[in-house]
């Protein structure tokens, strides 16, 4: 399993922390409750935009959602290391070759996270198929 197959879990436990109901957190994040649940079942990926408003009414820090995704997947020292210098560098240099350097606050941070996790999971991959 990859860090995207434990985002349903994570984002529950986030909601439920939060102290929301599906109800609430998609009317705070302006969506259906049916889309919230899609979400935390691990049916859809949400868009950076989206998780960004997950987040923020949740009242959550994309930091926060890569030190859950890491732990979720079992490895409760590797949230530490996304949020290295180096790996912000790299995530910095990825967001303008995509062509999303204008974007910011929160939503900078979540795509930032969400290409970290990326980046993570295809250097793993690299390794254990060497």
């Amino acid at each position: 399993m990859g860090y995207f197959d434990h985002l349903g879990v994570v984002l529950r436990a986030l909601r439920k922390q939060s102290g929301l109901t599906q109800t609430e957190l998609a009317a705070e994040a302006g969506m259906h409750q049916a889309m919230v649940h899609r979400y935390e079942s691990g049916k859809v990926l949400p868009t950076v935009e989206t998780m960004d408003a997950l987040l923020s009414a949740m009242g959550t820090t994309p930091a926060e959602l890569a030190r859950r995704l890491h732990r979720q997947a079992g490895e409760p020292a590797a949230g530490e290391v996304i949020l290295d210098s180096a790996t912000e560098d790299r995530a910095e240099e990825d967001l303008e070759l995509l062509g999303l350097g204008e974007l910011t606050g929160v939503r900078r941070e979540v795509a930032k996270a969400m290409l970290s996790l990326v980046r993570a999971l295809a250097e793993g991959d690299r390794a254990t198929s060497a």
